[in-house]
C-alpha cells in the first residue's frame, strides 16, 4: 500500500491496514514523524479482534495538556 501526500499541508494522513485474530480492516492514520508509538482507535481494534481492556500493560502517554496511561497491546500486523 502506498500513499501520496502534500508536504505543504500540516497533517499527513495515510491509509493503513491492521490485522488481528478476527480479520483485518483499513483505517486512516495521522502520521506523526516524531512519535514512538502508534495509537489506534478502540473501535478499530475491537473490529479486528483485540480488546484493550484485556491488556496487561499500560504506557505513559504525554498529550498537549496532560499525562495519560493507556493500554498497550501488540498486534499481528500493520501495513
Amino acid at each position: 500500500m502506498s500513499e501520496l501526500f502534500d508536504v505543504r499541508r500540516n497533517l499527513i494522513v495515510v491509509r493503513a491496514r491492521i490485522f488481528g485474530p478476527s480479520g483485518d480492516t483499513v483505517l486512516r492514520l495521522a502520521l506523526d514523524t516524531g512519535s514512538t508509538s502508534t495509537l489506534v482507535d478502540r473501535l478499530h481494534l475491537l473490529t479486528v479482534g483485540y480488546d484493550p481492556i484485556d491488556s496487561l500493560e499500560s504506557i505513559r502517554l504525554a498529550t498537549g495538556s496532560s499525562i495519560e496511561y493507556v493500554p498497550c497491546i501488540e498486534i499481528d500486523r500493520l501495513d
